[in-house]
C-alpha cells in the first residue's frame, strides 16, 4: 500500500469533529436527489481551461509552475484536477460529486446553527443560495453504503467487458503541502500504470489480475493545501478504461433516510 493511501485512511478516521456533510445543488440536482439519483461527474470537467499543458521535469520545475499559474486568492479552480503529476487521467476514467464538510468549529454552541463565518464563505463561493442535502454524520457510512450497492446493481448500465470499476469511496479530501502532493504523486506513478483510472500494478510479476488504486485513489481525494478553505469531501469511483459517458446517475431508493433535502433559505435556520 502507497504511503498517500495509508494518509488518506488515517485522515478519514481523524474527522471525528465532523458533524456532517451538504451538498450544494442547482435544481435538477435537487429534483433527482428527491427521487434518490445521485450524479457523478468526470473529474476532468472541473479543470479549469489552460493556455498550455503542464510542463515540468522535477519537484523544482512543479513547484515554479504552480508558482506561475495558480492565483494565491482562487480557492474553487484547481489546475491539478484529474492528474497525478506528470500523468493525467484519460477522460471518463474518474468520477466523483463533491460535498461540504461542516466540523464542530463551524457550529455557533449556543444556537446549534451555523456560524457567521461559515456562511459568508458559502455565499463568497456562490452556493449560499443554492438548495442543498444534509447528511448526519451518523448517516454518512449508510448513505455511501446505499450509494455503493446501488452502483453494484447498475454498473452494467455503464462498462463493457474487461473495464473494472472500483469500489465506490466516501470520503473527506487529504490536503498536503506541494511538497508532499509532489511525492505523494510520484509515488503512485512509480507503483502503477497510470494509463487508466484504476491503475494496473507495474510489476510483471504480478498476477494480471491485481489492481493497484493509488492512482485513482490520488486523482480523486489529494489535493492542494491551497484549497483547503473549501473542506471538501467527495464521493468517488474510478474505472479501467475510459466509459462512454460524461457523468454516472445512480439510483440508490434506500438512500432517502439517510440524508435531508433543504431549501437554500435552510441555511440560516438549520441546526446541526
Amino acid at each position: 500500500m502507497g504511503e498517500f493511501i495509508k494518509k488518506l485512511n488515517e485522515h478519514a478516521k481523524e474527522e471525528s469533529d465532523t458533524v456532517g456533510w451538504i451538498q450544494f445543488m442547482p435544481p435538477k440536482g435537487i429534483k433527482a436527489a428527491k427521487n434518490c439519483i445521485f450524479r457523478l461527474q468526470a473529474i476532468e470537467n472541473w479543470r479549469p481551461k489552460l493556455s498550455c499543458v503542464p510542463q515540468f521535469n522535477d519537484e523544482s520545475s512543479f513547484e515554479k509552475y504552480l508558482s506561475d499559474h495558480m492565483l494565491p486568492d482562487e480557492y474553487k479552480n484547481d489546475i491539478l484536477e484529474g492528474r497525478c503529476v506528470y500523468s493525467e487521467f484519460p477522460h471518463n476514467t474518474e468520477f466523483a460529486s463533491c460535498y461540504t464538510v461542516i466540523h464542530k468549529r463551524d457550529i455557533d454552541q449556543s444556537t446549534r446553527k451555523l456560524t457567521k463565518e461559515k456562511k459568508q464563505e458559502f455565499k463568497r463561493y456562490g452556493t449560499k443560495h443554492k438548495d442543498f442535502i444534509y447528511i448526519k454524520s451518523s448517516n454518512l457510512f449508510a448513505f455511501g453504503a446505499s450509494i455503493h450497492n446501488s452502483f453494484i446493481n447498475c454498473h452494467d448500465k455503464y462498462v463493457r467487458a474487461g473495464n473494472i470499476p472500483s469500489p465506490v469511496y466516501i470520503r473527506p479530501v487529504l490536503y498536503v503541502n506541494s511538497h508532499d502532493y509532489y511525492w505523494y504523486g510520484v509515488e503512485a506513478e512509480d507503483i502503477s500504470d497510470i494509463r487508466n483510472g484504476l491503475p494496473i500494478v507495474k510489476d510483471e510479476q504480478a498476477a494480471k489480475s491485481v489492481k493497484n488504486p493509488d492512482g485513482g485513489a490520488f486523482g480523486i481525494f489529494a489535493k492542494l493545501e491551497h484549497f483547503e478553505k473549501q473542506q471538501e469531501a467527495r464521493l468517488g469511483v474510478t474505472f479501467s478504461h475510459p466509459i462512454n459517458f460524461p457523468f454516472l446517475d445512480i439510483k440508490a431508493p434506500c438512500s432517502e433516510q439517510f440524508f435531508t433535502v433543504c431549501d437554500a433559505a435552510d441555511i440560516d435556520t438549520i441546526t446541526f
